[in-house]
């Protein structure tokens, strides 16, 4: 049977490169179907997206929980966003919609809701974005990624656990002993390897913390440093040995993430589960004014499983940088057993067959 499936979400690689994921699994599950992802925009998109997916931006405004002069011209382009969605649907004609979540996903949510389209809205992070807040009223069916547990409030517990459908890149092409990748990228085999990443829009914060370090750190670690694209100017020309820098990495991502023994990172709900496919121990230093402080609630949830090292951004030193990624290290076995344990690694096939099943029973 061949179906039309619109993916929508978006704003950060979080929202984009996990649904990647899940239309690979569509398009080997149904080859003949029709898929288009609709996002957002000004976003990255663009850039992230394989040339094999069918793309379409339009217009839609940031949902923010505070007063700004751009509220204004946001609702505007959100109005806007949904009259170019309605086009789409009118042409595509599609059987379902899958969204992703952010304030991308509105526009599409809502033309679903008056075309009365099926639509599933997943969340990946241990609390619901205000996007998914808004596309659960508007009837659709909520995936969580994260297990029940994690959740203490309606409608979230009354979602279905599915988990967080990985990022392709960070699981493709990584090496489980990760020896022959070190030496693919000219790394050190006798020091324990630092993977310190940021996200896809980088963290200054961490970086200013991680220049201060790096005189410590690469006497006793080989760190690889994805800094941003924002901040790349600052480390790209340091002569340090057992230091690699980075602006942004696609493709290559999963064998930075096998090859690495400690990973230093925001808490995404991507991110998180990226780490823990790979098993790997985690310093987890989440973003101070993440929407809803979702990153703070994702780190709390696995800290309280001992799956990760939790550092506070406001309290984070150049002396406990260090000592918390020495603990990563001495803790090992524990948190990688851990963090494995907590996310699904088929999350993307399992979200891809819910998606089919559910057109089949209709």
């Amino acid at each position: 049977m061949s179906y039309r499936i619109i993916f929508t979400g978006g704003g950060s690689g979080g929202h984009i490169l996990p649904l990647v994921g899940i239309i690979k699994e569509v398009q080997k599950l149904s080859p003949s179907s029709q898929l288009l992802y609709v996002g957002t925009k000004g976003d990255i998109a663009g850039s992230l997206l394989p040339t094999d997916i069918n793309y379409k931006a339009i217009y839609s405004g940031k949902l923010r929980r505070y007063f700004s002069l751009q509220n204004f011209t946001d609702i505007l382009k959100l109005l806007y966003g949904v009259v170019e969605a309605i086009k789409i649907i009118r042409d595509f004609k599609p059987h379902i919609i899958f969204s992703k979540g952010g304030y991308g996903s509105i526009p599409v949510g809502i033309s679903a809701y008056l075309f009365k389209i099926p639509l599933i809205t997943h969340e990946s992070d241990a609390t619901l974005g205000l996007a998914n807040k808004i596309l659960v009223r508007l009837k659709a069916k909520l995936l969580l990624g994260f297990p029940l547990q994690a959740y203490t409030t309606l409608p979230a517990l009354q979602g279905d656990y599915a988990g967080i459908p990985l990022n392709p890149y960070a699981i493709e092409g990584g090496d489980t002993d990760g020896f022959s990748l070190k030496e693919k990228w000219g790394i050190s085999l006798q020091l324990p390897v630092v993977l310190i990443v940021g996200g896809s829009q980088g963290a200054s914060a961490i970086n200013n913390i991680v220049k201060e370090s790096l005189p410590v750190l690469t006497k006793d670690y080989f760190v690889i440093h994805i800094t941003g694209r924002r901040d790349f100017s600052v480390f790209k020309d340091l002569s340090l040995t057992n230091y690699r820098s980075f602006p942004y990495i696609k493709e290559n991502f999963s064998q930075l993430l096998s090859l690495s023994d400690v990973v230093v990172s925001r808490a995404g709900a991507t991110a998180l589960a990226e780490i823990g496919y790979w098993k790997k121990p985690a310093v987890i230093i989440p973003l101070p004014n993440s929407a809803n402080n979702h990153q703070w609630l994702n780190a709390l949830f696995l800290s309280k499983k001992s799956a990760c090292i939790l550092k506070k951004q406001s309290e984070l030193t150049q002396e406990q940088l260090l000592s918390a990624i020495k603990e990563a290290l001495k803790r090992k076995e524990e948190l990688s057993k851990n963090i494995a344990s907590l996310f699904l690694p088929d999350a993307a096939l399992r979200i891809a067959n819910f998606l089919l099943d559910y057109l089949k029973r209709r």
